[in-house]
Formats: C-alpha cells, sequence, structure tokens
C-alpha cells in the first residue's frame, strides 16, 4: 500500500510542471496557507501556498530527492487546483521571504524525520 502511495505521489509530483524562479526567492511574502492532497481519504502530501507582496502566488513544496533540497518553488496557476486548503483564512506575514519558506522547508528529504509534513509545520511557524 506505501508503495502504491509513493508511486502516485511521484506521479503527481512529475506532472506538475514546475519552473522554478530563483528571482521570487527575495520578494516579501504577505500571507501563507498550508494545503493537503488526499487519497482514498489519507493526506498524501502537504504544501504551502505563498502569495507574494507583488500578488503572484508560489507553492512551496518538499519532495522526496536523493542529496539534494528536495525543495521544489513553483507557480501556483495550476498547481493548487486539487489541493485542499487548510484553515479558512491564509495567515498574514510580514518578515519572511520566500527564500525563508525554502530553507525553513528543510534540506535532506527522509520519509520519517523530514518529510513534507514536518516541513509544512516549520514554514507555517514562519511570520
Amino acid at each position: 500500500m506505501k508503495f502504491v502511495l509513493v508511486i502516485v505521489f511521484l506521479v503527481a509530483v512529475v506532472t506538475w510542471q514546475a519552473s522554478v524562479r530563483a528571482d521570487a526567492e527575495e520578494e516579501q511574502v504577505v500571507s501563507a496557507r498550508q494545503f493537503n492532497r488526499y487519497f482514498w481519504g489519507a493526506r498524501l502530501t502537504c504544501a504551502v501556498l505563498v502569495t507574494l507582496k507583488n500578488e503572484q502566488k508560489w507553492v512551496v513544496h518538499k519532495v522526496p530527492q536523493d542529496d539534494s533540497s528536495g525543495v521544489v518553488q513553483i507557480s501556483a496557476e495550476n498547481s493548487i487546483k486539487y489541493w485542499t486548503a487548510m484553515g479558512s483564512e491564509p495567515k498574514k506575514i510580514v518578515n519572511s521571504t520566500v527564500l525563508d519558506y525554502v530553507r525553513a522547508a528543510g534540506y535532506r528529504y527522509h520519509y520519517t524525520r523530514n518529510n513534507e509534513g514536518h516541513a509544512c509545520g516549520r514554514m507555517m511557524t514562519l511570520n
């Protein structure tokens, strides 16, 4: 069962047409909201949707990678529509940039000690 969930997760990640934008990393974040993706009633993964001062929206998401950071930053245009928002309102942010969210997601993915759930928890503590 876990193998099937991992395969479905990896297919979902590959199907996102991710475009990492280094120039967005220094942009001021004005709001953040956690989104979860479910599979057969169980949470499969989570990500944080950040809205920038210039009104662009980006998804910061931790994914399994070998020795690289395992964090992707993608445009939210088409990628967030299959996710479920957590909470009724986005959290207002005053002191963080996209790069802060990427750093908070953490480096080196580990399935039990440093996965996307841990990353979302750390990202949602930023202010």
